[in-house]
């Protein structure tokens, strides 16, 4: 849904896949175990309500994929806003956890 919405080009559709990768970044960070992913500088992730209770081990990396998947989504998002800030700190969260990821220091 939130590439749907991004791809139609105007400001109401990009808040609309704003929220759309946010809902599934706080989703997927709850199904991860200790702590939730931490906010960086002007991006503040709001907490989920349960956190760690649902994942796997073996859904461990893919959970992480698509969290990388979600928050690039997100930086993208804020560059066509001018959210210059929020989308090098969304890509400042991406490079911690993938160092040589090249969509995130692009966009950084």
């Amino acid at each position: 849904q939130g590439n749907s919405a991004f791809s139609k080009n105007n400001r109401a559709d990009d808040d609309r896949a704003l929220r759309r990768y946010w809902t599934g970044i706080r989703a997927l960070d709850a199904l991860q175990p200790g702590q939730p992913t931490p906010s960086a500088g002007s991006v503040k992730i709001p907490p989920a309500k349960v956190h760690g209770l649902l994942a796997e081990a073996e859904d461990l990396p893919r959970i992480e994929d698509l969290l990388v998947a979600l928050q690039l989504n997100c930086a993208q998002v804020e560059l066509r806003r001018c959210g210059w800030q929020a989308a090098a700190d969304l890509s400042d969260l991406v490079l911690r956890r993938r160092p040589d990821n090249m969509k995130a220091r692009y966009r950084r």
